[in-house]
């Protein structure tokens, strides 16, 4: 895609969000601000960095984030229903694909839950009226949405993640309103199987005035439940869903960069 200067060389067809710390275009190491290098989506904010803790990652390009005292995340502003990130499936025989991808280090696990969201690692939209979501826990990868009139619906897949290690996970999406969708999950190339999408379709939410998280916390001080702990590498998001090959893809030409 033209714009896009990231390195090594990934998918680039469908792309409509990407993010990558070690690309100058997207982090200046000491600044708190977060740029989107497609260019679909407003400048972000790094806010509350926590400065005895938080820090630029110089060995794999990133920032970590250590604080479970302060409600540190990522966010940009004023994401409405009309932007290449929102996703509806909820119009008559309306259909949708996307693909989130992310590639971070855990450096610790939520010990409890804010309505079940924990380590939550993209999310689009208020957790009152969420889009969709990326999130974590030491045994499952979780794909999250929910509508304006329906709870927070969660489709899961075991795997395993360590503190410590760094780790690529995707999520592919399809759904629509005429018949029930479904989720695919990877794990560092790993195909975790694909599992039937819980609840109605998903809709942005009615607000018109989204934030947008990439990494999200949330909850209440002093625990944060949802507060993703540890180093953000890379986002990404596509509107369409890539196939196993392209996730593979991916995973590959990342692999040596972060000695996954």
């Amino acid at each position: 895609m033209a714009g896009y200067t990231g390195a090594p060389p990934i998918i680039t067809d469908g792309l409509v969000f990407a993010m990558d710390m070690a690309n100058y275009e997207s982090y200046t190491s000491g600044s708190s601000t977060v740029s989107d290098i497609v260019g679909n989506v407003a400048n972000g904010t790094i806010t509350n960095i926590n400065t005895s803790g938080d820090s630029f990652d110089t060995q794999y390009k990133g920032f970590t984030r250590t604080s479970t005292s302060v409600d540190t995340r990522t966010q940009t502003l004023d994401i409405n229903d009309s932007s290449p990130i929102t996703f509806n499936a909820s119009g008559s025989g309306a259909s949708t694909e996307f693909t989130l991808e992310c590639i971070f280090k855990p450096l610790a696990f939520a010990a409890g839950t804010y309505f079940g969201l924990e380590n939550v690692l993209i999310a689009k939209g208020g957790f009152s009226t969420l889009n969709y979501s990326m999130q974590i826990n030491s045994s499952q990868l979780t794909f999250c949405h929910r509508s304006p009139y329906e709870s927070l619906r969660f489709t899961d897949f075991s795997t395993t993640f360590t503190a410590g290690n760094i780790y690529h996970t995707v999520l592919t999406v399809t759904d629509s309103q005429a018949s029930q969708g479904n989720v695919r999950g990877y794990n560092n190339g790993e195909y975790l199987g694909e599992t039937s999408l819980v609840g109605d379709p998903i809709q942005p939410d009615n607000d018109n005035n989204d934030p947008f998280y990439y990494p999200a916390s949330g909850g209440s001080s002093p625990n944060l439940y949802s507060n993703f702990l540890g180093t953000y590498y890379v986002c990404r998001i596509y509107n369409r869903r890539l196939s196993s090959n392209e996730v593979l893809h991916n995973y590959n030409a990342l692999k040596s960069r972060f000695n996954l």
